[in-house]
């Protein structure tokens, strides 16, 4: 059994991993769309 620390890390690195991928690829669709969600966030 893996102890729920672990876990919990795992799914943070592939959180990170998911996150970073849009600027690797040229901030185009996903990473764009993405900070325009965290703006309109902050603005409400």
């Amino acid at each position: 059994m893996v102890p729920a620390g672990l876990l919990t890390h795992e799914i943070l690195l592939g959180i990170a991993v998911v996150l970073q991928r849009p600027s690797q690829e040229g901030m185009g669709r996903g990473g764009e769309s993405f900070q325009r969600d965290e703006m309109n966030l902050r603005v409400r």
